[in-house]
């Protein structure tokens, strides 16, 4: 083997490069909490890909509970991109149990000691901020959406969520916002000041969406789609933020027509008895089909096989799956709300339409099934939009800039 191999002998450029290696300074250690699951996995793996590891030394603190699917397939992501990660039992609604799970966070703080604290979603931003204050940590928060959307406007509920954010604001040395629509509502509700609304839009993996595109008609052969029948695919948690039950209306209002589409439906949540009696009640088990929770890659795939994606959403921070849609050129049809709006350009990439109105999504989807020169006109439209301004590489080093600027580093 030695002759194999032969005599190594190191040369001044060697030892010099050697040396250059030994003095890169000790990485910074940066803690990231992700207490929600589903798109800010996908926004934590994003960064995580594109991320400078000789600068910055990354732990994820994620959630366990029995409603938060795909948690192995994060575990495993994590340790193939050679990410330590932990995780603690939290609710995704509020709970006693969440007193616990603040006395975890600290405790995890405490023992791990990193020089920063960055939260991805409501819950972490809340149990993340208040621990990271108790440690003495520095942090910085990334809403994907805030809580108090969901309540009506004026309500006690929102009013009391909103002082909240308000209060938690205060703690955090800056918002990492995913979105505009995001970042005039941390500055427009008091929750921070202009100077510390950073817009950072989500970026998608480009490369994947590319893989998942080429082989769309691969995955339509799998799944028993013909080349020719038209797919409309929603994906997202079944939960009322989403509004899922929007979609089996408008697919019902479809099946009276000529040619109704196939309707793919990925996703799972609290929802989930009251979509499949929904779906038995309308005759529509040959028409909407759920899928269930998938992995990123599955769905991914599917979406690529499909020819239109719906969300109609009450809101959103910036949908990972309207991003997507767009770099795997399936045109995505959203509601005109905060979040759903910055990710598509009405009319150009894809089309908005007013919120809780199934009629206007069925109108829509058949607008642009029936319409092939403007589905692939939106199509490429999409796929440039998205390249040009939702890559994962750009979003990561704003990401790590903020957090240079954070620490004075």
């Amino acid at each position: 083997m030695q002759e194999a191999l032969g005599e190594v002998r190191l040369t001044a450029d060697d030892i010099r490069d050697n040396d250059s290696t030994e003095s890169l300074p000790t990485p910074t250690k940066v803690l990231l909490i992700d207490f929600s699951g589903y798109g800010v996995m996908t926004h934590v793996l994003a960064l995580l890909d594109q991320a400078d590891h000789r600068r910055w030394d990354y732990t994820v603190l994620y959630a366990t509970d029995d409603q938060r699917p795909g948690v192995d397939n994060y575990r495993a992501a994590l340790a193939d991109r050679g990410v330590k990660s932990f995780s603690i039992p939290v609710r995704q609604s509020i709970k006693a149990t969440d007193l616990a799970a603040l006395w975890s966070t600290v405790r995890f703080i405490k023992k791990h000691r990193p020089s920063l604290v960055h939260c991805h979603s409501s819950k972490a931003g809340a149990i993340g901020r208040v621990a990271a204050r108790i440690c003495g940590i520095p942090t910085l928060f990334s809403p994907h959406s805030f809580s108090f959307q969901l309540a009506p406007q004026g309500s006690l509920k929102r009013k009391l969520l909103t002082r909240i954010e308000r209060v938690l604001g205060k703690w955090t040395r800056g918002i990492a916002a995913v979105s505009e629509s995001e970042a005039a509502l941390a500055v427009n509700e008091r929750i921070v000041g202009l100077e510390d609304a950073h817009l950072i839009p989500n970026g998608v993996d480009l490369e994947a969406c590319s893989r998942a595109r080429d082989n769309r008609e691969k995955t339509r052969s799998d799944m028993g789609i013909a080349d020719n029948e038209p797919v409309v695919c929603f994906v997202g948690r079944l939960a009322k933020q989403k509004m899922p039950d929007i979609v089996v209306t408008a697919a019902g209002i479809l099946s009276h027509g000529e040619q109704c589409p196939v309707f793919l439906m990925i996703g799972n949540g609290p929802l989930e008895a009251e979509i499949d009696a929904q779906i038995e009640v309308q005759g529509l088990e040959n028409k909407v089909k759920r899928l269930g929770w998938r992995s990123h890659d599955e769905t991914l795939a599917i979406l690529a096989s499909s020819d239109v994606m719906v969300l109609p959403s009450r809101y959103e921070g910036l949908p990972y799956v309207a991003l997507e849609a767009q770099a795997v050129q399936t045109v995505p049809i959203l509601t005109d709300v905060p979040g759903s709006r910055d990710a598509v350009i009405d009319g150009e990439t894809g089309l908005l339409i007013p919120v809780d109105d199934p009629a206007a999504l069925a109108e829509a989807i058949r607008s642009l099934l029936n319409d092939k020169p403007l589905r692939d006109r939106l199509k490429q439209d999409g796929l440039k939009y998205v390249s040009q301004r939702f890559s994962s590489r750009v979003m990561a080093q704003k990401i790590q800039s903020l957090y240079k600027d954070t620490l004075g580093r």
